[in-house]
Formats: structure tokens, sequence, C-alpha cells
């Protein structure tokens, strides 16, 4: 529920800024969640549950996210293009560390050296927004 929540704040920001970003985000979010829906939907069936009841659950999974998606929009549609690009940034940037860490094994080890890695991540994040700034 976490990340579907923080999959539709993403959206509504994005909405905020632009109505085709808006559209651009909702869309990959939707297709990216399609493998863990289907895993967790197997697993419930693995559990032996009711068809109803796991409709009912796949049903209420989209409260969280149409809710944040809501108060995302609603949060930054009057902000100006500077505090809306900052929000969607940090946005971005908390769910690309969490994947970076999930992803690379060292960020699981104890006392793992972080230095170079963060400053190498924090580095190629700049860099990209100031090349999509420069390319646009």
């Amino acid at each position: 529920m976490a990340d579907l929540f923080s999959d539709g704040m993403m959206t509504g920001a994005g909405s905020a800024v632009g109505t085709e970003l808006g559209f651009l985000i909702g869309a990959t979010q939707a297709v990216a969640n399609i493998p863990g829906g289907f895993a967790a939907t197997a697993n419930f069936r693995d559990d032996r549950m009711p068809r109803w009841r796991r409709m009912a659950m796949a049903g209420l999974l989209l409260v969280p996210t149409l809710a944040s998606a809501l108060f995302g929009f609603v949060l930054l549609r009057g902000g100006g293009a500077w505090f809306q690009s900052a929000a969607l940034a940090f946005i971005i940037g908390l769910l690309l560390l969490a994947t970076v860490e999930d992803v690379l094994p060292e960020g699981d080890a104890p006392q793992p050296p972080r230095w170079i890695s963060t400053a190498a991540f924090a580095g190629g994040f700049a860099a990209m927004a100031l090349l999509s700034g420069y390319l646009r």
C-alpha cells in the first residue's frame, strides 16, 4: 500500500505540473504494477482465498492510490513551477533511492560503504536533471 500511495502521489504531482506528464506517469506506474498485482493475486489464490474477497481487496487498493493522487494534485496545483518541480523531484528521488538500495546487495550489508555510492547517485541525478534542462 505504501508503494501505491507513493505512485499516486507522484502521478498527482505530475498532473499538477502538466496533464500530459500526469498521464505519462500514471500509465507507466500502471504498467509497472502489473507484475506485483499478479503475484499478490496468485498468492491469495494459493492460500485458497475466495474470489470475491480477492476482488474486494484489489478494489480497496485503488483507495490509497487515488487518494494520494488527488492529494498531490490539490497540494501542488496552485504552486509555482519551481515548487512543483522540486516536489516532483523529491518524490522521484526518494523512490529512486529506495529502488537502488533494494537492487544493490551492498545496500543491505551491515555498515556498507555509502559515501561514494550516495555521492555518485546524487551526482548522476543532478547530471540527468541538468541534461534534461539543456535539451529542452
